[in-house]
């Protein structure tokens, strides 16, 4: 039915606890609530996939464009790092010791507290999490927040300060 067996338990569950708070519920109808129920835990199943795999897809270019940069002679790879980014909030126990790490951009990998380990985001389904490239951290520093703009949502969104000649 494309559920796991965990969301399959809570299924079954779900039809007991329909029955038992309404025993003489119509089979017809706690076979719908049953069926709307699945098809909802199915759809977020489908959301889970497709978050993960586009995150993994994102970051593995960023991967492959630092490398090509290496390559190209437009970073030094012994010098050039990657670094884990977390999400502004809402950020989850894995990658929160992860956020700032960084790595060399060939070969790096970071490691989590769930025993994962990778040369970049995501640590877990549905990680919103990403690495990006810091060219020459000796020479420029890592970027950080100077302030905060309101956006018309009313949503603050921290500006970074770039060094001079970046």
């Amino acid at each position: 039915n494309g559920l796991t067996e965990r969301y399959a338990v809570a299924v079954y569950h779900r039809a007991e606890k329909l029955v038992e708070a309404n025993p003489n519920m119509a089979f017809s109808t706690l076979k719908q609530r049953v069926k709307t129920y699945g098809g909802r835990l199915r759809r977020s199943r489908a959301r889970t996939i497709a978050r993960t795999e586009i995150m993994r897809s994102s970051n593995f270019g960023r991967l492959e464009a630092m490398e090509q940069a290496a390559s190209q002679g437009l970073i030094n790879p012994a010098t050039a790092r990657k670094q884990w980014s977390t999400s502004r909030f809402d950020v989850c126990e894995i990658c929160v010791p992860l956020n700032g790490q960084t790595q060399l951009v060939r070969g790096g990998m970071f490691v989590a507290g769930n025993g994962w380990s990778g040369p970049s985001p995501p640590a877990h389904p549905n990680c919103r999490c990403v690495v990006r490239v810091l060219p020459a951290p000796n020479m420029y520093g890592t970027p950080r927040a100077t302030g905060s703009l309101r956006s018309p949502g009313g949503m603050g969104i921290e500006t970074l300060s770039i060094p001079q000649g970046f």
